[in-house]
């Protein structure tokens, strides 16, 4: 049976040089960077073909003298993977650490050593702080062993800003550094044509054929993932290898591929990709479960399903399975919770079926997706009850290591939030007990408040009969001047009332008054000022309190919804504490000056400083929430605002900004970008948009 030539999502490997167009001048600027640098960086948006580039692109490029790589996966632990991948290849098991081991290679090989690390982005997806520390030191120190050695790091575009941890100890991380781009339309017209003319494929019309297939590939959009191109291409090959050969193709050793026309009308109905991934994946897990329903009868209508979003994160990447053989059956080191009810061998045969269809890649160690693009498409599918549930389940998992680190219990709003789930949850042993201390902690805590709110209940009571008591000893002792005295009372009363009453038609008439002079936030927001307290506070149309009055001072609500207020500061009587608030009255301890900057500050105005460049000691702050930077001389935003991982407002209006790193698209917290008065492209804010869907960006004034 002839397979089709096409890749589908395979990555291009060292014996597929012959067939791997498109991609010359990204070799050899990867070429020419790897010999100037021990670190190398490679990132790219997932389709752009970052794994060939190393594995087929660059390694054609040396001899088998030139180099000895070992690309590493991170499997259960990237420090654990590197150090076993390296001693496999030791001559003998003396006990070394990592720069001693690399050192002994190249000693022993006589070549450079290539430490490839495939889909770094798991590292910080999958991997704990404490094994992303551990590399962080490891790599630190065979950086400085200065030994010949290069380490080229892969990760997806999305993920970089997951690398700014790592740059105050390896601060040479982002100096050399190479963007896989999408593939330019000439580009992927000469893999379309020059694949065609290797596998013995006719195109009926070259010209209208390539764009048929270019515009089925990219679906409208600007750019075409490669891994897409080679799907598509291999459901055309197959289709029309079964239309032209319905008994079988001729082949021969010269000529492996049997002669082939795609037409203008088979393309036609091909279709568009989404439509034929969809349908691929559809089909086999069909075609799978009806099979297997024949041998394991009892089997959920969506058994192989489940096997298959096992292999998918909760964020729609990868995630790769380790296995053992225990009887020549695949039994998984670490199953997922949802496959333990399933019998060892329905998983074994679906796992084997889903390899031998291209879904699933066996690296002899671990199966994973044949591609990003599968993880992609399969997370599409998910229900929002499974993505919801998904979700909750990694929140429980991230509070029981808090718990297991810290101690940290779930408050009685995380015990709400997870109890609608817990019946279609499977929890563990550790993680029931996780939530049973939690519900006896809350429940502790709810009783000694009930105990706390009734002895004040008690000690009001008793105050108020003492008063009682005292009121009535007074008014025995004064019922007789009462008697006497009644009539000049009654007259008393009366004048006072007549007063009370004009007193109140006038403060009704002042504090109407007052509130029509106040600046009212979307009609819902106003600045007043108690004389009583001698404190600012926020009131509604209605005069009712939205934000207490506890300000010393305070300024009214700005357009985008935040306003600065001060408190004087308990340790310095003349001194104030400036703050800016929301509408729902968080507070953000705010900074003017550079010099203010410290760990507890979470909101920076640097507005109308005459910027020309936004200072590096910012990046150096984290925790900030709020950053102004408007009124400045700001051209570029540099890739350090990564760093900045906690934003959820950043004002960059009215400077001379023309382009932003794409690192700008990883603060995945960020609600309002204010971008207003710049020349910022249309194209690149669209695309931000597409990476950032919560946030709120702010191209021109509005209006109201």
């Amino acid at each position: 049976m002839i397979r089709s030539p096409f890749k589908f999502l395979d990555p291009f490997g060292p014996l597929d040089s012959k067939v791997f167009f498109g991609r010359s001048a990204e070799i050899d600027e990867l070429y020419a960077q790897i010999f100037r640098t021990p670190l190398l960086l490679v990132y790219g948006l997932t389709g752009t073909g970052k794994t060939s580039l190393i594995d087929c692109g660059l390694r054609n490029r040396f001899d088998g003298t030139d180099w000895l790589p070992f690309y590493v996966r991170r499997k259960d632990d990237l420090n654990e993977a590197l150090h076993e991948l390296l001693r496999k290849a030791l001559p003998d098991d003396k006990p070394r650490d990592l720069t001693e081991t690399v050192g002994y290679l190249y000693r022993y090989f006589l070549r450079p050593v290539y430490l490839i690390f495939d889909q770094f982005e798991e590292l910080f997806i999958l991997g704990s702080k404490e094994e992303q520390e551990a590399f962080k030191r490891n790599l630190k120190n065979l950086l400085e062993a200065n030994l010949t050695c290069k380490v080229i790091l892969i990760m997806r575009e999305e993920y970089i800003g997951w690398l700014y941890d790592f740059e105050r100890d390896i601060p040479s991380i982002f100096d050399f550094r190479l963007r896989v781009e999408t593939m330019k339309r000439k580009n992927v017209e000469e893999v379309i044509q020059k694949s065609c003319s290797c596998f013995n494929i006719t195109l009926e019309n070259p010209e209208k054929n390539i764009e048929q297939i270019y515009d089925n590939v990219s679906e409208g959009k600007a750019v075409v993932q490669l891994p897409y191109l080679q799907v598509y291409l291999d459901t055309l090959y197959r289709n029309d290898l079964q239309r032209s050969y319905p008994t079988g193709a001729p082949h021969s050793d010269e000529q492996p591929f049997p002669p082939l026309v795609f037409t203008s009308e088979e393309i036609a109905q091909c279709g568009h990709i989404s439509g034929v991934l969809e349908q691929f994946l559809r089909d086999k897990v069909s075609e799978l479960q009806a099979g297997m329903l024949h041998k394991y009868p009892t089997l959920p209508a969506d058994a192989v399903k489940t096997i298959l979003n096992s292999f998918v994160t909760e964020q729609g990447t990868k995630r790769p399975l380790p296995y053992q053989l225990v009887d020549n059956q695949v039994q998984f080191l670490f199953p997922p919770e949802v496959l333990q009810d399933f019998e060892s061998g329905f998983i074994n045969d679906t796992v084997r079926l889903l390899e031998q269809n291209r879904i699933l890649r066996d690296s002899g160690e671990t199966f994973e997706l044949a591609h990003d693009t599968l993880a992609h498409k399969i997370h599409e599918n998910r229900s929002e009850e499974e993505k919801r549930r998904g979700e909750i389940r990694a929140r429980l998992l991230t509070a029981l290591k808090e718990y297991q680190d810290s101690g940290t219990l779930l408050n009685a709003v995380q015990i709400a939030r997870l109890e609608e789930w817990l019946p279609v949850l499977r929890v563990s042993k550790a993680e029931e007990d996780f939530i049973a201390a939690s519900r006896e902690e809350v429940e502790a805590q709810r009783i000694k408040e009930r105990q706390e709110a009734e002895k004040e209940r008690l000690r009001l009571e008793a105050e108020r009969a003492h008063k009682r008591a005292r009121l009535f000893s007074y008014i025995t002792s004064a019922v007789a001047i009462v008697a006497i005295g009644i009539g000049v009372f009654a007259w008393e009363q009366q004048q006072k009332a007549v007063a009370a009453e004009a007193n109140a038609i006038k403060e009704k008439s002042r504090a109407e008054a007052v509130r029509d002079k106040i600046y009212f936030y979307r009609d819902r927001f106003g600045l007043a000022y108690d004389k009583a307290k001698q404190k600012y506070g926020f009131i509604d149309k209605n005069l009712h309190t939205k934000i207490p009055f506890k300000y010393n001072e305070a300024y009214r609500f700005e357009d985008l919804g935040y306003a600065q207020v001060s408190i004087h500061d308990q340790n310095a009587e003349e001194e104030l504490t400036y703050y800016l608030i929301d509408t729902f009255g968080h507070e953000y301890k705010l900074a003017t000056e550079l010099v203010q900057l410290d760990s507890t500050i979470t909101a920076l105005d640097l507005s109308s400083k005459k910027l020309n460049e936004i200072p590096a000691e910012v990046f150096n702050y984290p925790g900030l929430k709020i950053l102004f930077l408007t009124k400045n001389r700001l051209t570029k935003l540099p890739g350090e605002i990564g760093k900045l991982s906690q934003l959820i407002y950043l004002d960059l209006g009215e400077n001379h900004m023309k382009r932003f790193q794409p690192e700008l698209g990883t603060l995945k917290q960020l609600q309002i970008l204010d971008l207003r008065d710049n020349s910022i492209p249309t194209s690149q804010i669209s695309w931000l948009q597409q990476q950032l869907p919560q946030c709120k960006i702010v191209v021109k004034k509005d209006p109201s």
